[in-house]
């Protein structure tokens, strides 16, 4: 057994012993259930937000108000794209790469592309076609900066 230093969004760190680093975060996860996970390079910082099973690495740099949560796996800057002022509530849309797909965070709504865009075309398609375009036009930049296909 070795000791390990796993370090977390908020800066803070804890010491693990373990077999091997995988076996480490292991152990900070189920000791720390929520705990989020930030190695490398990587850092989180400003009004930015990481949750859940989120892993942020490598060199990554998490900041301004973004909010990266479920699933996300950030390992670079490319990994993630912050929108703000967005929708009928101007509200922070955050995209990012998850263990499947693309994430979206924004408002109550935390779920994949395809749901977020089921959500928009129910919700604002008919009722307000200001909101539903201006959220069509950023599903497009996202498919296009990660790059997926229609």
């Amino acid at each position: 057994m070795n000791t390990y230093k796993v370090y977390f969004a908020d800066g803070s760190a804890i010491e693990v012993r373990a077999t091997n680093t995988d076996g480490a975060r292991a152990e900070a996860k189920r000791k720390y259930p929520g705990c989020v996970e930030v190695r490398g390079n990587a850092r989180v910082y400003g009004n930015a937000e990481v949750r859940g099973n989120a892993e942020v690495s490598g060199d990554a740099e998490v900041s301004g108000d973004a909010r990266v949560c479920g699933d996300a796996r950030v390992c670079s800057n490319a990994d993630y794209m912050v929108f703000q002022r967005v929708g009928s509530r101007l509200d922070i849309l955050t995209c990012f790469r998850a263990k499947v797909g693309i994430g979206i965070k924004v408002g109550c709504f935390s779920g994949t592309l395809e749901a977020f865009t089921e959500a928009v075309t129910k919700s604002h398609k008919e009722n307000n076609p200001k909101i539903y375009k201006e959220y069509s036009l950023i599903i497009e930049v996202i498919k296009n900066h990660f790059g997926l296909e229609d």
